[in-house]
């Protein structure tokens, strides 16, 4: 009775190797009859010249450091894209640009401080090429403030040129 099983587990181990044979012979013929396609990987430089910047939908506000008036380095590419969509998605439209302040100093002060800002963004939106009658400026101050808090976190996004756009 235990010959019996030892035979019938030879069988199915002998079956199953000639399936395998069968199978391996079967890939083997099949993909010698198959054409290798090869498509060669496109080069860096095509890769590279295919991909468009993201460009923004929107104006972007920029901020400014405590108590300045002067673009910064990392705003300016900011600034850059604003004149890209002012020269093309609202070339017929007019700009308001509207300088913030924090809550810190006097009212004058700040007024007087959001209208240097205004003034710089729009004189740097004039140097990338965008006319002058364009761009209107205004300060507000203190007084519309984008964060309420009395923290540096709220107050440096409160210090910022922010961008509307109007009618022509």
């Amino acid at each position: 009775y235990g010959d019996h099983r030892d035979l019938h587990k030879e069988y199915r181990r002998q079956r199953q190797m000639c399936i395998r044979d069968r199978s391996d012979t079967f890939l083997r013929e099949r993909s010698s009859k198959l054409k290798k396609i090869v498509v060669p990987a496109p080069a860096q430089s095509q890769i590279a010249a295919s991909l468009k910047p993201i460009q923004p939908k929107t104006l972007q506000d920029i901020y400014f450091a405590f108590d300045e008036a002067t673009i910064l380095p990392s705003v300016k590419s900011t600034l850059e894209a604003n004149a890209d969509l002012l020269r093309t998605r609202y070339k017929s439209r007019n700009l308001l640009v509207e300088g913030h302040c924090d809550e810190r100093g006097t009212n004058e002060y700040n007024l007087a401080l959001g209208d240097s800002r205004a003034i710089a963004v729009r004189d740097y939106l004039v140097s990338l090429g965008i006319p002058g009658n364009r761009v209107t400026t205004v300060s507000r101050g203190e007084e519309s403030p984008f964060c309420t808090d009395s923290q540096e976190g709220c107050w440096s996004r409160n210090r910022r040129g922010h961008f509307t756009v109007t009618a022509k």
